[in-house]
């Protein structure tokens, strides 16, 4: 069995993108700086698309392939960051960031807030608030792309299962031949 099941091509291009993500997230924080992170953040969505294409034949990166989608589209027609209004910021403000201004950033994030009347794509934006497991507000696209890993584990799941009823099904000559 081992690792053939998954079938994933880029995968490793994925995970490049989401530790740069977490880099520049968690070291960018000088507003000065923002330039950087908005286009290391470009740089990062081009990354993932070029991974999310060639695997289109998963179910789950279809669903992840438009969480991707709605997220930059919102990203893009704000100026390269996610909108967050003033009211949903407050509910999951982080201790002495609660007083950021309209068109500020917080630190650690990639989201910039921005008054409902000067975002565009607002119903893509992070409006969906939630508070379990830890309060958190969410865009559709992050719902998308939650769903899509979700997916991606059930139909790693079901291949597992599939590939070992296929080994065992194999005459005792043919297992040798499927096995790792």
């Amino acid at each position: 069995m081992g690792l053939a099941i998954f079938d994933l091509r880029r995968g490793w291009l994925i995970l490049l993108a989401f530790l740069i993500q977490l880099a520049v997230i968690r070291t960018i924080t000088d507003p000065s700086s923002l330039g950087i992170k908005k286009a290391a953040l470009a740089v990062t969505a081009l990354m993932l698309l070029l991974a999310i294409l060639p695997n289109l034949r998963w179910w789950a990166f279809r669903i992840f392939a438009a969480g991707f989608v709605l997220n930059t589209l919102a990203m893009a027609a704000n100026g390269g960051l996610m909108p967050i209004t003033p009211a949903n910021h407050l509910l999951v403000a982080d201790a002495g960031h609660e007083t950021l201004s309209l068109g500020q950033t917080p630190p650690h994030s990639k989201v910039v807030l921005l008054a409902p009347s000067d975002t565009r794509l607002s119903f893509l934006s992070d409006i969906i608030y939630l508070s379990v497991p830890s309060p958190k507000v969410y865009s559709v696209g992050d719902l998308l792309l939650m769903a899509g890993l979700l997916t991606f584990l059930v139909e790693v799941a079901a291949r597992a299962v599939h590939s070992r009823r296929r080994t065992r099904s194999l005459p005792v000559a043919g297992r040798a031949a499927h096995t790792d």
